[in-house]
């Protein structure tokens, strides 16, 4: 359920969220034509999202600041 809240999360994080930029800086968020946006799935970022399902709880909150961490190099 987590990574539902964290995909919700994601999807109406405003143009301004400090995680947006993180991620774009990083080569794994880019914004596209109408509005749109394109995630780039890393197979660090695939491990983070895939930390939930195998048995660590954590939050949509957590989930999206872990990925903006590995995204960055900080982990």
């Amino acid at each position: 359920m987590a990574l539902l809240d964290a995909a919700a999360m994601a999807d109406r994080l405003p143009g301004t969220d400090d995680r947006l930029e993180a991620l774009s800086s990083a080569g794994c968020f880019e914004t596209m034509p109408g509005g749109t946006s394109r995630f780039v799935e890393t197979l660090d970022l695939r491990a983070v999202i895939q930390r939930p399902l195998s048995g660590s709880a954590m939050s949509g909150e957590q989930i999206l600041d872990l990925i903006v961490e590995t995204a960055r190099g900080d982990r």
